[in-house]
């Protein structure tokens, strides 16, 4: 794997549980999380104004090392738009680069021969589980289910406090 595609990966398992579901100025300690819905964004936008210059990010490594490759409009500032688009790319990226491994013959779906040829043992083990309809192949829909599943539902919002 290319040192760049590698990076990408981590980069990518880093902020996707942060970001992946963002709705603007939300992230890790949004729902669900420990803090109150935009948290995440708003403890990184020390000046309130809805974006992040490079000094704001200079401590969250990832994101400061991937600054401008994020900044999709160069104007030298992340939104929150900016950093869903990003995420979206990073999963649109890992996901292809491993059904296309995965996927020898090219014909959208992974037989147990094609995972067997990858050596691909946690798909091989849980094969049957994933292949809901049990056709023999596991479509790109069963995988992005499968996945889902393993991460379990998102846990309830807090209580209020009154």
């Amino acid at each position: 794997m290319k040192i760049k595609q590698l990076l990408l990966v981590a980069i990518a398992a880093t902020l996707i549980p942060a970001l992946s579901h963002a709705e603007p100025g939300q992230g890790p300690d949004g729902p669900g999380g420990p803090g109150k819905k935009g948290d995440f964004f708003k403890k990184l936008d020390t000046d309130g104004d809805k974006q992040l210059s490079k000094e704001e990010v200079a401590d969250a490594k990832r994101l400061s090392e991937n600054f401008d490759k994020i900044d999709a409009d160069s104007d030298g500032y992340l939104t929150p738009e900016e950093l869903r688009a990003h995420m979206k790319q990073m999963r649109e990226e890992r996901d292809g680069g491993e059904r296309k491994k995965l996927d020898t013959d090219g014909d959208g779906v992974i037989t147990k021969a094609e995972a067997e040829e990858a050596g691909a043992k946690r798909l091989l083990e849980n094969f049957d589980k994933i292949d809901t309809d049990g056709n023999g192949e596991i479509s790109r829909e069963e995988m992005m289910a499968a996945r889902k599943e393993r991460r379990g539902p998102p846990p309830p919002p807090p209580a209020d406090e009154e």
